[in-house]
């Protein structure tokens, strides 16, 4: 509630203040603005430390909202797609118990107690792979005097992005099963060349400077949240035969898929 209350004030203090300032141009001088550079340059240098410090506090407000909502998507892949494998959902649920059953998970699965569990890191880097729940990259622009990439030349002032679902799918880093669900890619022995670049192209999260600020604090919530999930819930789908359904624009969100969930009985 308090985030929420915080986000619109400042959401409304900065769009204040920027609506007056662009207010003060006559129309017909206003610039394209597509890119932080030509903004700043547009702005001019007294007014850049205010107008940077604002654009900071708003967007790192909407980055960490961004974060949460794909923490959220997120999770509810980890789960669809572990329903519609159930011997993964078993051999998690196995990797699960036999530490509970010896009393060594806390009553909220603590980071340290996940990070044994190397079956669910899997499942959880899978899903960052095979569903990632943001499809679009941040635009980057070609700067002056054009640059080459991956032997393509590509001139300045071109506007470029990459569709995370594209890396990810990729059949010469991620295999010939790229396009299915199998959490035991993340298991088997690779060279560490091979294991480094499948590490670094699965970025769910995004990559460089435009990477989500909070994407590994919300990569350390989901780990805990599905261990604890798993163990103490059972999940199902009203309708087995149903697969859900997802509208992808800048994000996958997925819906259409009811499920019923209850407390696990532990005899």
């Amino acid at each position: 509630m308090l985030y929420d209350v915080t986000q619109k004030v400042l959401h409304q203090l900065s769009s204040t203040a920027l609506n007056t300032h662009v207010n003060r141009i006559p129309k017909s001088n206003l610039p394209i603005l597509d890119t932080p550079k030509r903004l700043l340059a547009w702005i001019g240098p007294v007014h850049v430390d205010c107008l940077m410090n604002i654009m900071f506090v708003k967007y790192r407000l909407l980055y960490r909202r961004r974060n949460r909502l794909k923490a959220n998507w997120s999770a509810l892949a980890f789960v669809y797609y572990l329903l519609r494998h159930p011997n993964y959902l078993q051999r998690l649920r196995d990797e699960i118990d036999t530490p509970q059953d010896r009393d060594e998970l806390s009553p909220m699965v603590q980071y340290n107690e996940a990070q044994r569990l190397p079956f669910l890191q899997a499942c959880l880097k899978e899903i960052y792979r095979f569903h990632s729940a943001a499809v679009g990259g941040l635009p980057r622009v070609v700067p002056q005097g054009g640059m080459t990439i991956a032997g393509r030349y590509f001139p300045e002032e071109v506007v470029l992005s990459i569709n995370a679902w594209v890396i990810h799918r990729n059949p010469q880093i991620f295999g010939d099963d790229c396009n299915n669900y199998n959490p035991n890619r993340w298991l088997q022995k690779k060279d560490q060349l091979h294991r480094l670049i499948s590490d670094l192209c699965a970025h769910s999260w995004g990559a460089g400077y435009n990477q989500y600020p909070g994407g590994n604090v919300a990569q350390f919530e989901l780990l805990k949240l599905m261990a604890t999930l798993i163990r103490d819930y059972d999940i199902e789908q009203v309708d087995a035969r149903k697969e859900w359904v997802f509208k992808s624009q800048f994000t996958a969100i997925p819906s259409g898929w009811p499920r019923k969930i209850q407390r696990r009985s532990r005899d």
